[in-house]
């Protein structure tokens, strides 16, 4: 038997387990602002992502994860970026770039709650870190420096007509298409205008 039982469906990751905390997938993703014509790709995704999660095929790759070295955050920041990795491929590299972030921060919280059904304790701070590991993995593959962080706010606040101040705001990390793309490693972001998270 694996680690979920084989009764176990990719839904029931949407579902709160007893033990889960305030960053539920459904808490993150009301938090998020994302436009009309990116909102039925991201949900796409966000079900892929699960269903591969949850799929027999995955698990021997997840019981390595899991019994790896490191703390759960980690675990949970990488795991959720080879997942995108592997559906961005999967979809011929058409899942919009835009979409890393919102989809990986959602996903995060679905393995934490893959993670408590398999017997391993995470708390919301280990999502909260596995969340910023996610991120400055996106960041470091798409070749961002943290200090263009404000300037990649401004110019993506800029292009949905934000107010100065809102764009001085600190935004989540919105990676943009660098030259991983170009050296075939990891798929690359770009500047998203997601909100919130």
């Amino acid at each position: 038997m694996g680690l979920i039982s084989k009764n176990t469906k990719a839904s029931s990751a949407q579902s709160s387990s007893s033990n889960s905390g305030a960053l539920t997938p459904q808490a993150l993703r009301s938090k998020m602002s994302l436009p009309p014509n990116l909102q039925e790709p991201y949900m796409r995704v966000v079900l892929a992502g699960t269903k591969i999660m949850y799929s027999q095929q995955m698990q021997p790759q997840i019981v390595k994860l899991l019994q790896g070295p490191g703390p759960v955050s980690m675990k949970l920041g990488q795991g959720v970026l080879a997942l995108l990795a592997m559906i961005y491929d999967q979809s011929n590299k058409t899942m919009p770039p835009q979409l890393f972030v919102p989809c990986g921060i959602e996903l995060v919280s679905v393995a934490a709650q893959f993670f408590r059904k398999a017997g391993i304790k995470v708390q919301d701070s280990d999502i909260s870190d596995g969340i910023s590991v996610l991120i400055q993995e996106i960041m470091q593959k798409a070749n961002i420096d943290p200090s263009q962080l404000p300037q990649l706010a401004k110019q993506a606040a800029g292009s949905l007509g934000s107010s100065p101040a809102q764009a001085a705001q600190p935004q989540p990390a919105q990676p943009q298409a660098g030259a991983a793309a170009a050296q075939g490693s990891a798929p690359t972001p770009a500047p998203a205008p997601a909100q919130g998270a």
